[in-house]
């Protein structure tokens, strides 16, 4: 299940190990609920993400804005960040740490 919190101005959103086309909706429902303004999505935990996951963080981009969305990638790692940079995830989104 995908978690969220604010801290210091930002809408915080857990992911769970697995996200994927089945965390459609309920990835969407999060985002239509809050004005657009600055998330961090924390994939720590997230061991195997699909293309629709590609897809959903597109349009949460889109939903804030496109070019002026205010979206951190956090704790990308292993084989889920070589995914991001083949992507080229780092060119649209901001990463913490950097997908170099």
């Amino acid at each position: 299940m995908i978690k969220t919190y604010e801290k210091d101005q930002h809408l915080v959103v857990v992911l769970p190990a697995r996200f994927d086309f089945k965390m459609a909706d309920y990835f969407r429902e999060i985002y239509h609920n809050h004005p657009p303004r600055s998330y961090h999505i924390d994939f720590s935990a997230v061991h195997s993400m699909d293309s629709a996951a590609l897809g959903m963080l597109l349009l949460l981009r889109e939903h804030c804005g496109g070019e002026q969305a205010r979206i951190t990638l956090k704790n990308c790692h292993g084989q889920l960040a070589q995914l991001l940079r083949i992507a080229r995830f780092e060119q649209i989104f901001h990463t913490e740490p950097a997908l170099s």
